[in-house]
């Protein structure tokens, strides 16, 4: 079996396990758990991927004039943790964009700063994806504790927006960033170009998405 050959077959397997896993992951999301607690008085049903479903809460544990009062302090408090997830999701990207990798490449004397640009990421896009997950789980749990707002056209595009800044996020992760650190040094720049280009439209539209939830709230 000749070299290419071996490749091909990699290749071919690499793309079976990730269908596989992508099948699975569907799966996941398709399976509906729920919480009980209290004899079931306290109920919180979710997919098995962790995507909240919704949150009820017995009568009986709370005068009915008060419930109301009670969804309303959780949305707030989801409310809260997503405005402080956007603060460290695009606090981190302007510290990338504005001073971090500004300043690797005037000191980089022409060479393409490759392993010091991989050993930052390692040690900071942790904390970036963090407050993305974060924020998209907020979001989710507003969705659902808060029908009426979910409704509203300006949170639906604020949703949308959201959902293509993290698309960006992960194809930068996933296919951009491999390409930066294995391309030859004559090709990688412009794959760096632009790999800078997405990320700084990414800041500008995610300080925008937090100053809407600044605003609104």
């Amino acid at each position: 079996m000749d070299m290419n050959e071996m490749m091909k077959k990699a290749q071919e397997a690499a793309e079976l396990i990730q269908k596989q896993m992508g099948e699975a992951q569907a799966k996941l999301d398709s399976l509906e758990v729920e919480g009980v607690s209290g004899g079931g008085l306290v109920k919180i049903r979710c997919t098995a991927k962790g995507r909240i479903l919704g949150v009820a809460i017995d009568d009986s544990l709370i005068v009915p004039a008060d419930k109301q009062i009670l969804e309303d302090l959780v949305t707030a408090a989801l409310i809260y943790v997503h405005i402080l997830s956007l603060t460290l999701w695009f606090g981190g990207l302007f510290g990338y964009v504005a001073v971090v990798w500004p300043a690797i490449m005037s000191e980089a004397d022409g060479a393409f700063p490759r392993a010091l640009l991989a050993r930052i990421a390692m040690r900071t896009a942790p904390w970036i994806y963090l407050g993305m997950a974060a924020a998209v789980m907020s979001l989710a749990g507003i969705w659902v504790m808060d029908a009426a707002a979910a409704r509203t056209p300006w949170l639906i595009a604020y949703t949308l927006l959201l959902t293509a800044l993290v698309a960006n996020n992960v194809y930068g992760s996933v296919v951009a960033w491999p390409r930066i650190m294995l391309l030859p040094q004559r090709l990688v720049r412009r794959e760096w170009f632009w790999f800078r280009v997405r990320m700084s439209v990414s800041l500008v539209v995610g300080l925008l998405l937090y100053s809407v939830a600044i605003i609104t709230t």
